[in-house]
C-alpha cells in the first residue's frame, strides 16, 4: 500500500461534500448510532478545540470505487449530484452529527441557549461547558420564534456570514427595546468571539490511496475503533465478506423485511445468524471464528435456511411464554436461537406432519426451560453451542435425551428463592407465568409480554416499599413478581397485601372467590392466597416457587433435590424500578 495522506480538512467543508455526494460511506459501514448526549459531547469538545480524534478517509475514482458505497444519513438525493470522491472508513458518526447539528438535519434540532451563556460570560466565566448550553429539540418550531426564546440555532454557524447575517436580522428587531440591551450587545460583540473556535475547527485527515486493495481497506476497516462503538462481529463479517462478493448488510435488509420474528434478532445483532449459517455447515459457530470459518458459499447456500429457522424458532418460543412475537426481554439465552434454529432447519421441520410437529416441540420446549432454569449459557457458550445443536438434533431423530436434560435441574427450595427476575433463571420463571395469561389484579385486564395486551410492567406482590426490611434477602426473589398495570401498582405498592386484597374486594365489588380466581392466573392457588392474606411472605414464596417447579415438571424438566450449597443463584445487576 502506498504512503497515506495527512491533511485537515474544516467542518463547513466536509459538509458540503457530503450534501453533493462527494463524501460517501462504504456499504457495510454500520448505522448513524449516536444520540443527543454523544452529539453535545462531541460540540463541547470542538468548541474547546479539544483533539476529537482523525478521520479515515479512502480515495475513490467516483463510479468505479472497488467498495460499493451510500451517501450520509440525512442527505438528500436531489442534492448528491457528485459521484464519490472519498469513502469515510472511519469517522462516520462524527461527521454525520455535525452534518445533523450543522444543517438542521435529522431528528432534532440543535440551539445555543444564548441567554444562560451571557449570564455565565457577564459573570466572568470563560470555560463554558457547552453540553450543559446546548438544547436540542424536536422539528417544531421557526428559528426566529427559538431565537425569541433564547435559543440560537446552531444550523446559523455554518459560516461566519450566516451567523453575521441572523444576529443582525434579530438584533435589528429587538434593539429598540431597552430591556435587551444587554442581549444585544451580547451577540454582537461577544458572541462571536465564544464561537469561533467551532467555526475554524479542522478535523485531521487520515486518507489511503486510490490504488488500495479491497482486503487492505476491509482490513483496516476491522481494527479501527475510534468512536467508542465497538464493532461486533457481525461488523467484522461484513467487512470481511464483502470483497467476496457478500453484502450482508443488505441480506439482513431484506430478511428483516420478510420476517416478522427474525427482524428482531436481526436487528439487534445479526451474529446469531451467522452462527446458525455455521453449524448448518458443519463448522464452529464460535463468535470470534466465524470470519475466518465462514466462506461466501456457506452463507450464499444456508443463509435463507438459517433464517426460516430462526423464524420458526421465535415463533415457537413464543408459543411457550417468551413473547417473542412483542419482544426479546423475556428470553433466557441468546444462544439458544441458532441452536434451535438449525435444528429445525436440519431435522425439516417445516415440511413435518403435525403430529411429528408436536412432538418436535414437546422436546424443543423441555430443553429451553431445561437451559434457563439449569443456567445452562453462563460459561463455556461457544463450545455448548456445538454440543447442544448435535445432542438435541440427535434427540429429535433418534429419541436417545441429551445428558443436560436427563441430569436436569438441581433444586433446594430455600435457596432457588434467592433467584432474581433479570437472570435466565427468573426470565425461565417469567415465560412460565406470561404463558398462564395472566390477569391485573384490579381491572381483570390481560397483562404479560405479547400483543393485544395492555402496557404494564413486573412489580412486587407483596410491595417492597412494605415488606423490604423484615426480608431484605428475598423480597427481590423472582417469585415476588407478577405483571401489573402502572395504576395497580401505585394502588397497592405502600400497603400491606392484607389490607390491598380487601381493599381491591371492596373497591372492585368482586367476590373474594372472584379475586382468587384472577389470582390463580398467576400462579397464586388457594393455599398460597391464605399465606398471602395472612402476610407470611416466606410461606408464600416458597409455595409459589414449588408450584412454578411442577408447572416445569409437567413439559418434562427434570430435577434433582440437593443441598443448599450445591445450587448456585445468578446474582442481579440491575437496579429495580419498582418503587
Amino acid at each position: 500500500m502506498s504512503e497515506f495522506g495527512l491533511y485537515n480538512v474544516k467542518i463547513r467543508d466536509f459538509i458540503h461534500s457530503i450534501e453533493n455526494g462527494k463524501y460517501q460511506l462504504p456499504c457495510f459501514q454500520r448505522d448513524f448510532k449516536w444520540n443527543p448526549a454523544k452529539i453535545k459531547s462531541l460540540i463541547n469538545s470542538i468548541q474547546h478545540e479539544y483533539p476529537a480524534g482523525s478521520l479515515l478517509f479512502l480515495k475513490v475514482k467516483g463510479k468505479d470505487s472497488i467498495i460499493p458505497y451510500t451517501p450520509f444519513k440525512y442527505t438528500h438525493s436531489e442534492k448528491v449530484t457528485e459521484d464519490p470522491e472519498r469513502l469515510v472508513l472511519d469517522g462516520q458518526q462524527r461527521m454525520t452529527s455535525c452534518y445533523s447539528v450543522f444543517t438542521n438535519e435529522g431528528y432534532y434540532s440543535y440551539y445555543i441557549d444564548f441567554i444562560s451563556l451571557m449570564k455565565k460570560y457577564n459573570d466572568g466565566e470563560r470555560d463554558f461547558d457547552f453540553e450543559t448550553i446546548i438544547v436540542h429539540k424536536r422539528h417544531n418550531s421557526t428559528p426566529m420564534v427559538e431565537l425569541a426564546n433564547g435559543l440560537f440555532p446552531m444550523a446559523y454557524l455554518i459560516d461566519r456570514n450566516t451567523m453575521r447575517n441572523q444576529i443582525r436580522i434579530y438584533v435589528s428587531g429587538i434593539q429598540s427595546d431597552s430591556e435587551k440591551a444587554d442581549i444585544v450587545e451580547f451577540l454582537n460583540y461577544s458572541f462571536g468571539d465564544i464561537v469561533d473556535s467551532i467555526l475554524d475547527y479542522e478535523f485531521p485527515i487520515v486518507e489511503l490511496p486510490e490504488n488500495s486493495s479491497m482486503e487492505a481497506v476491509c482490513k483496516v476497516f476491522q481494527t479501527i475503533n475510534t468512536t467508542g462503538l465497538k464493532l461486533s462481529v457481525f461488523d467484522i463479517c461484513v467487512a470481511v465478506f464483502m470483497p467476496k462478493g457478500v453484502n450482508l448488510k443488505e441480506k439482513v435488509k431484506k430478511s428483516s423485511e420478510r420476517y416478522s420474528y427474525a427482524k428482531m434478532i436481526l436487528n439487534r445483532d445479526a451474529t446469531s445468524a451467522l452462527q446458525v449459517v455455521a453449524l448448518l455447515a458443519n463448522k464452529a459457530p464460535n463468535t470470534n471464528t466465524l470470519a475466518s470459518l465462514l466462506e461466501a458459499r456457506d452463507i450464499s447456500d444456508y443463509w435463507d435456511d438459517a433464517i426460516d429457522g430462526i423464524e420458526q424458532t421465535l415463533i415457537m418460543f413464543d408459543s411457550f411464554g417468551a413473547g417473542t412475537k412483542k419482544n426479546l426481554s423475556l428470553l433466557p439465552y441468546s444462544p439458544m436461537v441458532p441452536i434451535v434454529a438449525a435444528v429445525l432447519s436440519r431435522t425439516k421441520y417445516a415440511t413435518m406432519d403435525v403430529p411429528s410437529k408436536a412432538k418436535v416441540e414437546k422436546k424443543i420446549k423441555t430443553y429451553f426451560y431445561t437451559a434457563a432454569l439449569s443456567t445452562r449459557y453462563t460459561e463455556g457458550t461457544n463450545a455448548k453451542i456445538n454440543d447442544d445443536f448435535k445432542n438435541l438434533n440427535q434427540w429429535i431423530s433418534s429419541d436417545v435425551v441429551p445428558s443436560m436434560i436427563s441430569h436436569g435441574v438441581d433444586w433446594n427450595t430455600a435457596k432457588i428463592v434467592e433467584n432474581n427476575k433479570n437472570g435466565a433463571f427468573g426470565k425461565a420463571v417469567l415465560c412460565m407465568l406470561n404463558s398462564l395469561s395472566p390477569r391485573d389484579f384490579y381491572s381483570d385486564k390481560l397483562v404479560g409480554v405479547g400483543d393485544n395486551i395492555e402496557s404494564c410492567d413486573l412489580h412486587h406482590i407483596f410491595p417492597k416499599a412494605t415488606y423490604e426490611d423484615a426480608y431484605t434477602k428475598i423480597i427481590d426473589s423472582v417469585f415476588n413478581f407478577t405483571w401489573l398495570l402502572k395504576e395497580t401498582n401505585v394502588y397497592i405498592k405502600d400497603k400491606t397485601t392484607i389490607d390491598y386484597l380487601a381493599d381491591i374486594i371492596q373497591d372492585t365489588g368482586e367476590s373474594e372467590s372472584q379475586l382468587k380466581m384472577i389470582l390463580l392466573s398467576h400462579k397464586i392457588t388457594d393455599k398460597i392466597y391464605i399465606f398471602m392474606k395472612n402476610e407470611k411472605f416466606e410461606d408464600f414464596i416458597d409455595a409459589r416457587a414449588e408450584e412454578f417447579k411442577t408447572l416445569f415438571s409437567n413439559i418434562g424438566v427434570e430435577f434433582r433435590d440437593v443441598d443448599q450449597d450445591e445450587v448456585e443463584v445468578e446474582e442481579d445487576d440491575s437496579e429495580d424500578e419498582d418503587n
